[in-house]
């Protein structure tokens, strides 16, 4: 499972931007899944599930990639720093 785990962090570090996209989508997924799943009687609708996938896709894990790692850190660059000092100081550090 650890070995999983790492592959899976490596991955993401190598490609941080698909990563971004490919999580968010997944989870945009799951969740309205579980939510038609729970909540309805008809079944799952398929294309209400695309719609919050392609949300997912497109916002959740494009658009806020790019604001928060790439706009945020060109117009903030002091707070960005500040940032990753406070994170490796009070944050576990990642999987090696």
């Amino acid at each position: 499972m650890l070995t999983v785990l790492r592959a899976l962090n490596q991955a993401a570090a190598r490609r941080p931007a698909l990563s971004a996209v490919a999580i968010g989508g997944t989870k945009n997924f799951a969740c309205d899944v579980a939510v038609q799943a729970t909540t309805s009687a008809d079944g799952l609708d398929l294309r209400r599930a695309g719609l919050f996938t392609a949300f997912g896709l497109v916002y959740v894990g494009g658009v806020q990639f790019a604001v928060f790692n790439r706009l945020f850190p060109a117009l903030l660059p002091g707070l960005v720093h500040h940032e990753r000092m406070v994170r490796s100081r009070w944050c576990p550090p990642a999987l090696p």
